[in-house]
């Protein structure tokens, strides 16, 4: 991989210090943050400075900057510096530099003194990496910049944990003064996902296979490794145009870009990936050039979406750039994307020739994800089944309902099945139910609630009941027992003259019974209810019977 000598130069360069938003990967260097706060905004996002604070001293942050966050105003007591996202909401923290001091005037570090960096989520921890001299997970290098020392949590492997807090930890030994700068984050992608970085590929294949997914390169894109682990978080593969540049493109021909699209032209949700871009000469990254995703659709040359990330850039993973797509964009369905490098000059210096591609994350649709609601209220020819549809699989669900047979029929109930009836409830998800009438008495039935999108159908777990005996007893108890006004806005009366009424429960249509409404003096007060069906099941002397009750 030709940028191998540049890498090895970018390992001695400091970040250019400008907070900004790019790439959706964020430099936040609090340049622009006020003095002494206790929270910032980064990249249109809120944190929280749990403790310490926004401070400043004449150029003492990374690169000489002004401004960083410390523990200055309880230096003394070993208090940690941390920072958590304000919603507690889900983050990527790819490198910051970190400063402590047995000193509160500010002298780095001396040998042998260890601090550690955690990180958590939902309060609970996800990693710690311990900061010494002597053997830790990293070592002090007070040299490279005003004291601060450089961690590349990618290439320690925690640049693909989820965290929404980061602390530095100064317990346990004599450090009092804690500071961090150069924080370089992105958000997470939206929904599920797969992350490929290439490492189970073939070399110079142009094809990959990932999560059963077959997708194909296109413009002389291919796997590639040179052995060295010069990916994102020093992986060895990545995906490249190595062997056509830089003949690929002749000065002053046309710029290149590529393409990336599944070979069935299967439908995918693209998140986002790592991109790095290199010109001819010198094979330096180009921070100059900014770069356009477009989605496409059943090979229409039209895009679904169009996405500009704007220059320049950070080197924030061995050059490479984390390109996460929009909320909206990351929710439109493509089989193919273009990435179309801007600025770029044909035969000038930010002609692009040389490009590469690691990390990516994407998701696939599926069929949706339902459960079955146990009928928990049901008479001798009507019940009340119903489901769940717990996840869309990330197309929108555009059916969904209850399918039931006699158990001795078909005791696996499917659409289209013998002796299956199906009920139609919607779309979407959510939960949902069907009060089933004209059933067969003293009769087992079988039950399955169903979802379905553009990727099929789906079924929730199979079950069964049996319904009531329905004779001359109970058709003569119904009779027996009179509801009014039904609809019904206020107050309910249930009037009977041959039995006599012992207990009285009211359901709603999913079954759940309704506390606070209670029988009294053979009356029901349904005024605090909504407007529904409920059912209303009635205990007498007699036996038992069940009547719907609508409140209008």
């Amino acid at each position: 991989m030709k940028k191998t000598t540049f890498l090895f130069f970018f390992s001695l360069f400091n970040l250019f210090h400008i907070a900004t938003v790019k790439a959706q990967t964020v430099l936040e260097s609090f340049e622009t943050e006020t003095v002494t706060s206790s929270s910032f905004t980064s990249g249109s996002k809120s944190f929280n400075i749990v403790n310490g604070q926004v401070s400043t001293f004449a150029n003492s942050g990374v690169g000489d900057s002004q401004r960083y966050l410390d523990n200055i105003g309880s230096c003394g007591s070993q208090s940690n510096v941390n920072f958590k996202t304000a919603d507690g909401s889900d983050i990527y923290i790819h490198s910051l530099y970190v400063y402590s001091s047995t000193d509160c005037s500010g002298v780095p570090v001396n040998t042998n003194q260890a601090a550690t960096l955690k990180a958590y989520k939902d309060n609970s921890e996800v990693f710690s990496l311990t900061i010494d001299d002597t053997g830790g997970d990293v070592t002090w290098t007070n040299q490279e910049t005003n004291g601060f020392t450089f961690i590349d949590l990618v290439s320690l492997g925690y640049g693909d944990t989820l965290v929404d807090e980061i602390s530095l930890d100064l317990s346990g030994g004599t450090l009092i003064y804690a500071a961090i700068d150069e924080i370089i984050w992105s958000p997470s992608p939206v929904g599920n996902y797969s992350l490929e970085n290439f490492e189970t590929a073939s070399d110079n294949a142009t094809t990959f296979v990932s999560n059963s997914q077959s997708f194909t390169l296109n413009n002389a894109l291919q796997v590639h490794t040179d052995g060295t682990k010069i990916g994102v978080g020093e992986s060895l593969y990545y995906l490249d145009n190595l062997d056509a540049s830089p003949s690929l493109i002749a000065d002053g021909g046309t710029p290149y870009s590529t393409s990336i699209e599944t070979t069935n032209g299967n439908n995918i949700y693209l998140k986002g990936f790592y991109l790095y871009m290199s010109n001819n000469s010198s094979y330096s990254d180009l921070h100059s050039v900014g770069v356009t995703i477009k989605g496409y659709k059943d090979g229409s040359g039209t895009p679904v979406f169009t996405q500009t990330f704007s220059p320049p850039f950070d080197d924030d993973n061995k050059g490479f750039n984390f390109l996460g797509l929009s909320n909206t964009n990351q929710n439109i369905l493509i089989d193919k994307f273009e990435i179309v490098p801007l600025n770029n000059t044909a035969g000038g210096a930010n002609e692009v020739h040389y490009l590469a591609i690691d990390n990516l994350y994407f998701e696939i649709p599926t069929t949706p994800t339902v459960t079955t609601t146990t009928v928990s209220t049901f008479g001798s020819t009507s019940a009340v089944m119903g489901g769940n549809v717990t996840s869309d699989g990330g197309v929108t669900v555009t059916e969904r309902g209850i399918v039931y047979a006699i158990t001795s029929q078909n005791a696996n109930p499917q659409i289209g099945g013998a002796n299956v009836i199906k009920d139609e409830n919607g779309s979407g998800t959510g939960m949902f139910s069907e009060s089933i009438t004209g059933l067969t008495s003293n009769t087992q039935y079988s039950y399955v609630a169903y979802a379905i999108n553009s990727k099929g159908t789906s079924y929730g777990e199979v079950k069964t009941f049996v319904t009531g005996i329905l004779g001359l007893e109970e058709t003569s108890l119904k009779n027996a027992i009179n509801l009014y006004p039904n609809p019904v806005n206020n107050v309910l009366y249930l009037n009977t003259n041959t039995v006599k009424i012992q207990k009285a429960h009211l359901y709603d249509i999913l079954g759940k019974r309704i506390q606070h409404i209670q029988l009294k003096n053979e009356t029901m007060n349904f005024s605090s209810l909504e407007k529904g069906i409920y059912l209303l099941k009635i205990e007498t002397d007699k036996g038992n019977t069940t009547k719907k009750v609508v409140k209008q």
